[in-house]
């Protein structure tokens, strides 16, 4: 079965799509894995997140449910089936997994179709079968753009290794690229596995992928990257919004710090923060005639230093102020 979405416009035959996709795949019921890439996900800039398939394992264990019940709160998700989703296809009743779970899994699809983008977990050509290395991805190319011109993309999972395969429909020449980061080529269509988000134990990293139409890239990153893109969002916004604002009415002093410095901490970017939390205890007030040139000096410093938290990837994936540039506005709003 194929669940279509039009989110493209057609440009002759041609159709176009420029939605920034994060893909992720085959938790095979690790919790742990699926709360803590949900909790990371909000203010994540995507237009739409696809789970390719395997978010369960065996149907048998609480934690599978739970594992469901948290990436269904992600924005914009879209899930197809798994091979081990076919569990639910049996008549019989899972005890520990709830029934509206239950109920949802049997009401998904096995390929999602997303303007130029098919979406599947293994093969569309033999669906029990895993694309894993160039020849097979070779020949899954050739099948699914073959039938289908107007795709650019497939995205598929099922192996547990990232990995993005770049095609030439002209020269039928078929590319391996296992970077982190691969730029769209016009003309060539793409085959794209983010691995796996999950599956502890079994030696493989946690990543996900991005499939940036809009921004031209693909780019593959593991979770522990994501933890801490997610910190240094949080860290930043919680500056944006609630410390920088009191810097209209002088309400900067080493009392009112000191609550924003354990706030900060709880975050737990200790280490990258450490100068911030230093030039924040040693701020002092000054006489009133210095004060606020004292206070200007200290607040361009501090949002130079927290503005050094915004890594390419923070200032790629979230949508942020740079510090220095709220400090600006707050400056301007106060005269």
């Amino acid at each position: 079965m194929v669940s279509n979405n039009d989110s493209g416009c057609s440009a002759g035959n041609r159709v176009v799509n420029t939605q920034r996709y994060v893909l992720f795949s085959d938790l095979h019921g690790d919790y742990k894995s699926a709360a803590e890439f949900t909790r990371a996900m909000y203010g994540f800039r995507s237009d739409r997140t696809l789970c390719l398939g395997d978010v369960f394992e065996n149907g048998d264990d609480y934690d599978e449910s739970r594992t469901l019940d948290e990436i269904r709160k992600i924005p914009h998700l879209r899930m197809i089936r798994g091979n081990h989703e076919s569990i639910f296809d049996e008549d019989y009743d899972f005890p520990k997994i709830s029934p509206q779970n239950v109920e949802y899994i049997r009401g998904l699809d096995t390929q999602l179709r997303d303007g130029n983008v098919l979406a599947t977990h293994s093969s569309v050509r033999e669906p029990d079968r895993r694309i894993k290395n160039e020849d097979l991805a070779f020949q899954e190319a050739g099948y699914v753009f073959g039938n289908d011109s107007s795709l650019d993309f497939l995205f598929f999972g099922h192996t547990h290794e990232p990995v993005v395969y770049s095609y030439d429909p002209r020269t039928h020449n078929i590319r391996t690229d296992n970077n982190r980061r691969v730029l769209i080529q016009e003309g060539l269509k793409y085959l794209v596995n983010p691995g796996t988000l999950g599956m502890l134990g079994q030696g493989t990293s946690h990543t996900f992928t991005v499939v940036d139409q809009r921004g031209g890239e693909i780019l593959t990153y593991t979770l522990d990257e994501l933890r801490d893109m997610n910190l240094r969002m949080r860290t930043i916004r919680h500056f944006n919004l609630e410390i920088m604002p009191n810097l209209k009415g002088d309400a900067w002093t080493p009392r009112t710090l000191q609550p924003c410095i354990e706030k900060m901490q709880k975050i737990g970017l200790d280490n990258e923060l450490e100068s911030v939390f230093e030039l924040m205890r040693s701020y002092q007030t000054e006489e009133p005639f210095r004060r606020r040139e004292k206070l200007d000096e200290f607040s361009s410093e501090l949002a130079r230093r927290l503005g050094d938290l915004l890594t390419p990837s923070v200032q790629k994936n979230y949508s942020l102020q740079h510090p220095l540039e709220v400090r600006e506005a707050e400056l301007s709003s106060r005269h």
